[in-house]
């Protein structure tokens, strides 16, 4: 099983399949959240605002502290997956498809045993959508030649990344290198 999972996460149609079934979940989670009474709007923004900037700090801790990592049983797949990144850069390794997804909807039960349901499902509706947005980022910075700007800045600082693997964790933003001083 785990080598056709390994084998599926290396496809193209895995890659862009899984910005789909994440967008279903996010509109998912958000309906769960709006169908809340006693929730309001703002609270629901504030949420999946604040979802959206945990990410960050996920990406950052994920890609330092998993993705770089000596591999062991349980985490083979994404230490030698992301290997074949660095091999690859303009491949497609990426999680598989419904990984993200499953995982936002699983840890949205668990904590919904805890918070309030509108809260917990808007959060990782705004977590969802930071994964999409690091996975598009991530393609981009790979597959255009940017010139200038922010992602001219980022492309430079992750391929610095790609000559030196413990630095520059950071795919979208440099701020949790910084703050861990891992920042080339």
């Amino acid at each position: 099983m785990q080598g056709l999972i390994d084998r599926i996460s290396r496809t193209r149609w895995n890659y862009w399949l899984g910005f789909g079934v994440d967008a279903f979940a996010i509109v998912l989670l958000m309906v769960i959240a709006l169908a809340q009474h006693g929730f309001s709007v703002l609270k629901i923004i504030e949420s999946f605002l604040a979802g959206f900037i945990f990410f960050t700090f996920f990406e950052y801790l994920v890609h330092a502290r998993l993705f770089h990592s000596k591999p062991r049983k349980l985490t083979r797949s994404f230490v030698v997956g992301h290997w074949g990144h660095h091999k690859n850069p303009k491949g497609f390794d990426s999680l598989p498809f419904f990984f993200a997804s499953v995982l936002a909807i699983i840890l949205t039960i668990i904590f919904s045993q805890f918070f309030l349901l509108a809260g917990v499902s808007s959060f990782f509706s705004g977590f969802l959508l930071g994964y999409i947005f690091y996975g598009l980022f991530h393609f981009l910075i790979h597959h255009v030649e940017w010139t200038g700007g922010y992602m001219g800045y980022m492309q430079k600082y992750h391929q610095r990344h790609h000559q030196n693997h413990q630095k520059n964790m950071g795919v979208t933003s440099p701020v949790w290198d910084m703050i861990f001083h891992t920042r080339l």
